[in-house]
């Protein structure tokens, strides 16, 4: 059975960052049978269709998710040798999306890292229903500290 992982802090912490290095790293550990993918939600517009830290490493996104898009029927038929899928921007997923994220990693034994933050700038979770569920039902929850 594959995890369900949501690594969260504030802006400026190292989200993207820790999500590109777990990325490459994961692809430098790759058999050619697993595939490794990274998605954001298309709602974050910024730097289009890439990953861009702080700290200036990038690295290109698989897919931008749409807001009503099925990440278990997405991922079980476009990129169905994916064995580790990396998310940026988890907050902006739907609950249901977190539970197809789930879903995925029970049936489908997919390790998923969501990246995101937890609450928003009045310090509530207001607009960010993926963070508040990613919270509820996540395997486990790392708290990055800036």
């Amino acid at each position: 059975m594959g995890k369900l992982y949501f690594i969260c802090g504030e802006i400026g912490s190292g989200k993207t960052a820790r999500l590109i290095a777990d990325a490459t790293r994961a692809k430098a550990e790759a058999t050619n049978s697993v595939e490794i993918t990274i998605m954001k939600p298309g709602l974050d517009t910024k730097n289009d269709s890439k990953l861009l830290s702080r700290n200036g490493s990038e690295c290109k996104v698989d897919h931008l998710i749409s807001e009503d898009e099925d990440l278990f029927s997405l991922v079980s038929k476009d990129f169905q040798h994916t064995r580790k899928l990396f998310v940026d921007e988890a907050q902006f997923l739907t609950a249901k999306q977190v539970d197809q994220m789930l879903k995925l990693a029970a049936l489908q034994n997919v390790d998923v890292s969501a990246y995101g933050l937890r609450l928003n700038f009045n310090l509530g979770d207001e607009n960010f229903e993926g963070a508040t569920r990613l919270l509820q039902v996540a395997h486990n929850i790392i708290v990055l500290n800036s």
